[in-house]
């Protein structure tokens, strides 16, 4: 059975082992993928976000804790934009990097399935932040994401269900690394 990527989407939230099968015989192309989910997502995610904090005036609070400190202007929205379509292919490519020493396989293409899937429920929850209360959905959205990925390695990479586990944690905590220092050097480039 081969699905386009919006059933899959739709799948995934309700059926993930059936969506995790039919990648694994029908992966989709990383070019095609990206040019069709991530992108307009990240352009969703990006807007939602300026919407949020800007248009609707929520700022810093040392109180509750949030904010992005309005000092940059749009340089916000640039780093936001950049992370969500930066942070889905960093994955992907640690993933594949890290999939042989968790006795899986190097392969890209189904690392960056993965990655695209598996982010789905963060992509969907951060698309709401045009309303900031919305951040509440975020926290669950990246528990199941991570629950995602484990079982998409496991189903894709070939990884085993001891180590699925493992190579997530890692492969998320090199992402965070990863992004940390690429946003803070853009968003000093932009605010420059």
């Amino acid at each position: 059975m081969h699905t386009g990527a919006l059933r899959r989407m739709v799948l995934l939230m309700v059926w993930p082992d059936a969506v995790w099968r039919d990648l694994s015989v029908h992966p989709i192309a990383p070019r095609q993928l990206f040019l069709r989910v991530v992108v307009p997502f990240a352009i969703v995610i990006a807007l939602a976000h300026q919407i949020g904090w800007t248009w609707l005036n929520a700022s810093w609070s040392p109180d509750w804790g949030h904010g992005t400190q309005q000092l940059y202007g749009s340089a916000s929205i640039l780093v936001v934009l950049f992370s969500a379509l930066a942070a889905p292919t960093t994955l992907a490519a640690l993933l594949a990097l890290l999939a042989p020493m968790c006795g899986g396989r190097r392969d890209f293409v189904a690392a960056f399935n993965v990655a695209i899937f598996g982010t789905m429920p963060v992509f969907l929850a951060a698309s709401a932040l045009f309303f900031m209360p919305m951040v509440v959905l975020c926290l669950p959205a990246f528990g199941y994401s991570c629950f995602l990925y484990a079982q998409g390695v496991r189903r894709l990479l070939g990884v085993t269900r001891d180590d699925g586990a493992e190579l997530v944690v890692g492969a998320l905590l090199g992402l965070t690394m990863v992004m940390t220092v690429a946003s803070l050097l853009l968003g000093a480039l932009v605010a420059a």
